[in-house]
């Protein structure tokens, strides 16, 4: 079967590492607190693999898309050939299309592939507008990229749709926790660097935090609670929910062995969300 044809002439060749647009996808690509930073206020990231571009792509948040790189060897996939001939049919406004040489990968992908291809999303345009009438999970200083990307996968997963991180958290951006998200970011609404002050006048629902108190209510005891519309809060790995929020939260405790001290916060998390399911489930 023969190849798609794509539209050559749109591709523009960068062939230096000194390039300025080089320069700055290596900068957002930064774990680091450059990258962070440098997210924050450009509000800007960057999408890394061919499926995470797909899921972007055909999802009602397209337009965001301003670049996307690739070298001359990925365009043999089948796969990304697609995606530009998508973006080329689509006529998606002010999409830039940028051929690079293989040498200048290392430091604008953060895995090893042979088959490159990345994009620049502008996240400014996205609303961030938050229901507190409805599910809610809210992320307290959690630090590690995999945990959080692991709980947006669940939070899709179980239609909890909106996300509020509090300061302190790892950029919801960031490299790792994107690829770790697999493709959930598309799926949510966002809401990154925020403060309990400035958002506790607005709860409206139930707010729940994990704690490992024996005063704490049992999660598969409260069945009344939980079908209705609720706030989760998850937090550091290390220390938990803040006291500020475990002050202004309902307690729940998850039984487990006591062979273990307590459970990964991702894991505590996906019991908690769909307990939510199940219980909502059984109304029907």
């Amino acid at each position: 079967m023969p190849k798609k044809a794509i539209n050559d002439a749109k591709f523009k060749i960068i062939s230096s590492r000194n390039n300025d647009l080089i320069k700055y996808i290596s900068l957002l690509q930064n774990s680091g607190p450059r990258g962070n930073k440098l997210r924050a206020d450009d509000k800007c990231a960057v999408l890394e693999g061919v499926h995470l571009l797909q899921a972007w792509l055909h999802s009602k948040k397209n337009y965001q898309l301003e670049t996307i790189i690739t070298t001359k060897q990925a365009l043999e996939n089948e796969e990304i050939r697609d995606l530009f001939y998508y973006i080329d049919e689509a006529n998606l406004p002010l999409v830039n299309w940028i051929l690079i040489d293989a040498d200048l990968i290392q430091g604008l992908a953060s895995t090893k592939s042979n088959h490159f291809v990345i994009g620049l999303i502008k996240l400014g345009s996205i609303p961030t507008a938050i229901d507190f009438t409805q599910d809610l999970v809210i992320l307290d200083r959690l630090q590690d990229p995999g945990n959080v990307g692991n709980i947006l996968r669940s939070c899709v997963a179980s239609g909890f749709n909106q996300i509020i991180s509090i300061k302190g958290t790892v950029s919801l951006w960031a490299p790792k926790v994107i690829r770790a998200g697999m493709g959930a970011h598309v799926h949510l609404n966002i809401c990154e660097g925020s403060d309990l002050v400035d958002i506790s006048k607005d709860f409206i629902t139930p707010l729940l935090g994990t704690s490992l108190s024996v005063e704490a209510a049992n999660i598969f005891e409260m069945t009344s609670l939980l079908k209705d519309p609720v706030m989760w809060v998850f937090g550091n790995e290390g220390t938990g929910i803040s006291k500020e929020f475990s002050n202004i939260s309902k307690g729940v405790f998850i039984p487990q062995s006591s062979k273990v001290e307590s459970l990964n916060v991702s894991a505590a998390a996906a019991i908690c969300l769909f307990e939510c399911v199940r219980i909502r489930s059984n109304q029907f």
